[in-house]
């Protein structure tokens, strides 16, 4: 008797997928795909894993600016002696005269504009301290300096604001005169003309613009006030869980291909 390859029983003994169905498998092509897919999904399980620990880490650091900026504002001696740790954006006081010449960091925002920090030195009984006064736009161009409005004529001032740890990294030697790039000491040295000595190369205080009198930091208008980071969760949340979609995504796409290239070699060759 002949089967009609047609007919139901016929239809059903092909759906049933047999080993032999899955010979392609033994294809070059096929191998090199199925070893891409081995390897995309644990490296993109554990690109998920490295959101999440970098989510995990920017909460940790966000409760420290948090429980940080609550505090009223100490004196700097007693911030710095803290021998438990110092957290970034401490509000602290300081008395002190500035030193002559400011340098503009460059490739700072203040919202979504970008712009400089003026930052000049105030000297201390705790040594040299780097300044940053306030946040000036761009004006033409990044190597446009801004005009600084000005250091206050006082010699001594008193001021509030956060302590925050230097910017790491060093400033290219190519930068238009009286820009740097990094807020720290070595950066400072090398763009103000007379480099102080004992200039400290660890914090840098930013003025609290709502508790300092203008003429403190400032004689004159321009500046505007640096507040503190944002500390929403960013992106890391939304990031890992796309990278466990994208797991997703290729092993369903890869079984798709599969399903479809068996059920093509149950098809009867003519």
């Amino acid at each position: 008797m002949v089967t009609d390859p047609n007919s139901t029983n016929a239809v059903h003994e092909r759906s049933r997928l047999k080993p032999s169905d899955f010979a392609f498998f033994k294809q070059g092509s096929w191998i090199a795909l199925t070893l891409l897919v081995i390897v995309l999904a644990p490296t993109f399980w554990r690109l998920s894993d490295w959101q999440f620990h970098r989510l995990e880490s920017r909460r940790e650091s966000n409760a420290a600016v948090l429980s940080a900026t609550k505090h009223s504002p100490v004196p700097l001696e007693s911030a710095l002696s803290n021998t438990s740790g110092l957290a970034d954006w401490t509000p602290v006081f300081v008395r002190g005269s500035w030193a002559q010449g400011t340098a503009m960091a460059r490739k700072h925002w203040r919202d979504d504009i970008m712009g400089f920090w003026a930052v000049s030195r105030l000297v201390t009984a705790q040594g040299n301290l780097p300044v940053v006064r306030g946040w000036l736009p761009t004006t033409k161009s990044a190597a446009t300096t801004p005009q600084d409005p000005g250091l206050p004529s006082r010699k001594d001032v008193v001021i509030d604001g956060w302590l925050v740890t230097q910017e790491v990294g060093t400033t290219p030697p190519d930068m238009p005169g009286g820009q740097i790039t990094r807020v720290n000491a070595e950066s400072l040295m090398n763009a103000i003309a007379t480099p102080p000595l004992n200039l400290r190369s660890d914090v840098m205080l930013v003025v609290d613009h709502a508790r300092t009198p203008r003429s403190n930091y400032a004689s004159g208008t321009g500046l505007f006030d640096i507040t503190p980071p944002d500390l929403g969760d960013g992106p890391h949340h939304s990031y890992a869980w796309q990278w466990r979609a994208f797991i997703v995504l290729i092993l369903v796409g890869w079984a798709r291909l599969v399903l479809t290239e068996a059920r093509e070699q149950q098809r009867p060759s003519h």
